[in-house]
């Protein structure tokens, strides 16, 4: 498997494993982090390692994956940063357009307060995203 570093937002290949291991220690690996709520979140990172195990083709060096809700588990990789943040931005949306999403979030409020308007909530949160969606807070 081959290493890569990060050079800004470009990956390039590591020039040895002694490179990429300090590399590795020092740098901040995340792309994007996204918490709908305690149980729930979106993490997109840079991997280091090409995860395509497949001669053709670009290295896979970025993964969005899903923890909590629904979609637990559902993972996708891909080669740069600019598709990993498209990538991350897919996962958040899917994530908030997902069915039963506002299930975990509203036995959070229920659990903090039983007058809360979950409706006006979830209206607020979809506004919000929307605005992240379209790029307000990248």
């Amino acid at each position: 498997m081959k290493q890569y570093i990060l050079n800004g937002h470009e990956a390039v290949p590591a020039e040895d494993l002694s490179e990429w291991a300090r590399w590795l220690e020092t740098s901040d690996r995340v792309v994007r982090v996204f918490n709908l709520n305690k149980r729930v979140s979106v993490s997109t990172v840079f991997l280091g390692i090409d995860h395509s195990f497949s001669v053709n083709g670009p290295p896979l060096l970025f993964e969005t994956l899903v923890f909590g809700g629904p979609l637990d588990g559902e993972m996708s990789r891909c080669a740069t940063w600019d598709e990993a943040v498209r990538q991350h931005c897919a996962a958040v949306a899917a994530v908030m357009e997902s069915d039963r999403w506002w299930l975990v979030l509203r036995h959070d409020f229920r659990v903090l307060t039983d007058d809360i308007d979950i409706l006006s909530v979830y209206r607020r949160l979809r506004r919000a995203a929307s605005r992240w969606w379209r790029g307000g807070w990248l």
